[in-house]
């Protein structure tokens, strides 16, 4: 079976259970303070499945193929998140984004790096603020998409 890579952006937006709008405010899904995305693994044969699989490991019903599971300081998968989805045939086939909505989800444009924010100290997280200063790139997080 095919295995689809995914990273997932919380929206940190205060409005985000309206949904998404281009240029909200995402933080990508890490496993620790300052950590690269997790990049979840899923084995699919359709998108679909692949949304659908990541709406329950987003909701910590299950762990990924590798065992990654959603971390548990961060809130679970809502309306308004996006999902970055990779195929198989990665990269000879771009990836795909698609919003968390009131039901399924809708094809997005991926968000621009520059929407991309540090997940610590925001409203998706128990995680605070680091004590020293952010740095402009916000970590590896900003490269990921």
């Amino acid at each position: 079976m095919p295995i689809y890579r995914v990273i997932a952006a919380v929206n940190t937006a205060a409005g985000h259970y309206d949904g998404y709008r281009p240029g909200d405010p995402l933080a990508c899904v890490t496993a620790c303070p300052g950590g690269n995305p997790i990049v979840f693994a899923i084995d699919a044969e359709t998108t679909d499945t692949v949304l659908d699989d990541m709406w329950v490991l987003g909701n910590r019903v299950r762990n990924d193929r590798q065992g990654r599971c959603w971390p548990g300081d961060v809130r679970s998968l809502s309306t308004g998140d996006v999902l970055i989805v990779y195929p198989p045939d990665h990269p000879r086939v771009p990836p795909e984004a698609f919003a968390v909505a009131p039901v399924g989800f809708d094809p997005v444009q991926a968000p621009a790096r520059s929407s991309l924010v540090a997940l610590e100290g925001s409203n998706a997280t128990s995680r605070p603020v680091p004590s020293e200063s952010v740095p402009d790139s916000h970590g590896p997080a900003r490269k990921a998409l």
